[in-house]
């Protein structure tokens, strides 16, 4: 007898992948049913979870506390925006861990005040956060963020934070470094100044008593000389006046808090739906417990 008048050990037939496939199926019904079954036998009581877990959910959203969000844009003039990071994380640090005593002092303001800041937070004005900023240049912007509950201390916390950024003992002591070299360079522009003007009025007045023409001069005395003087040491002072107003301090307030009139509050639709959904869940879960119970029973 040939090979081939013998079946293959590896040859399955048509028939028993149909076979395997209606158990499967078989399977899948019985389960969909026993699933079904068990919901209809138990209705009642999933019914009563998904009230009891709505009812949950509106208790959660009328009692949890509502917080006030606010922020401010500020602009750094030393340092980098990560550092300036670490300072505000380290007063959040004390918030997490309710040490508002520290956090008062810190802040020189009152405890109670202190008690009514539930978050602080910089980020960048794109909303990422700076702790892993990069970034080295100077004079750049970014925000501060507060959720308070309490919107009647905004005005206090944005003065208390500014004055504790730039009164660090690092930044303070470099930027009164820097305003007294400034000064003192400002002194001596405004000397200088003051002796150059002197000079040009000599000069006109004594244009006025002779006869000598305006565009003369020797080799001693250069009209034209002092004007560049003058023009120079101006624009040096003008630049000094505008490092007073503008970078002076380690941080200055670009755009400041704003106070919220109506708090912030998670979307009561979604706190409903969320305890629909366990609700729902639990009782699921419940019955399908008790129907095996039965069948094992």
């Amino acid at each position: 007898m040939t090979e081939s008048n013998h079946p293959s050990n590896d040859y399955i037939s048509i028939a028993a992948i149909k076979g395997v496939f209606l158990n499967v199926f078989s399977l899948f019904a019985a389960f969909i049913s026993f699933l079904f079954s068990s919901v209809k036998q138990y209705f009642l009581l999933i019914i009563l979870l998904v009230i009891a877990g709505v009812l949950l959910a509106y208790a959660y959203y009328s009692f949890s506390p509502s917080h006030y969000k606010t922020e401010m844009i500020v602009q750094h003039n030393e340092l980098t925006r990560k550092t300036y990071h670490g300072i505000i994380e380290n007063l959040n640090n004390l918030i997490g861990s309710e040490s508002y005593s520290k956090l008062a002092t810190e802040l020189k303001i009152a405890e109670s005040s202190a008690r009514k800041i539930v978050l602080l937070e910089a980020v960048s004005i794109n909303n990422e956060r700076l702790a892993k900023d990069t970034s080295t240049k100077r004079i750049q912007s970014f925000k501060i963020s507060a959720l308070l509950s309490d919107n009647t201390i905004i005005d206090t916390l944005q003065l208390a934070l500014v004055k504790y950024i730039n009164n660090t003992p690092f930044l303070h002591n470099f930027k009164e470094g820097q305003k007294k070299i400034y000064s003192e360079q400002l002194s001596f522009i405004e000397k200088e100044l003051e002796r150059l003007d002197t000079l040009k009025e000599k000069y006109n007045r004594y244009l006025l008593t002779s006869k000598i023409s305006a565009t003369f001069y020797n080799n001693d005395f250069d009209p034209a000389g002092i004007y560049k003087q003058s023009i120079k040491l101006s624009n040096h002072k003008e630049a000094i006046l505008e490092w007073f107003n503008n970078e002076s301090e380690a941080i200055s307030v670009i755009d400041g808090f704003k106070t919220p009139f109506t708090p912030q509050s998670k979307k009561l639709r979604d706190i409903l739906l969320i305890g629909l959904l366990s609700g729902f869940l639990t009782g699921f879960f419940i019955a399908l417990i008790l129907s095996l119970k039965k069948l094992t029973a």
